[in-house]
């Protein structure tokens, strides 16, 4: 049996200079960005009577929210709506735990 010593992309990083390298990070990075939407008026005031039977029915939610990167969903239960802090809190049980979510970052509701 032959054994072959595989270096990978080891190999071919010497052939390249520092500024390729920022380059490819740069390429990289924007590559996994994507923009907040524009949220339409319609669109928001539906978000929030979902926001509103989720929390007088205790029903679970899906929330999509822009977490400065790209998009994020979560599915959970609200437990209290912060006014003041202008965020939502949700418990998502499976993977996050206790999640603040900022009124701006909303993109999208679903009860379940």
């Amino acid at each position: 049996m032959v054994l072959i010593n595989e270096r990978g992309t080891k190999k071919w990083t010497s052939l390249m200079i520092p500024e390729h390298h920022g380059m490819l990070q740069q390429m990289w990075a924007g590559l996994l960005d994507n923009e907040m939407p524009i949220i339409a008026e319609d669109k928001q005031e539906d978000m929030q009577v979902d926001i509103e039977c989720a929390i007088r029915f205790d029903k679970p939610i899906r929330v999509t929210y822009h977490d400065g990167r790209c998009m994020d969903t979560v599915v959970g239960r609200i437990s209290f709506v912060n006014h003041q802090r202008r965020r939502l809190e949700m418990l998502v049980p499976e993977e996050y735990g206790l999640v603040y979510i900022p009124y701006n970052k909303l993109v999208d509701t679903e009860i379940i």
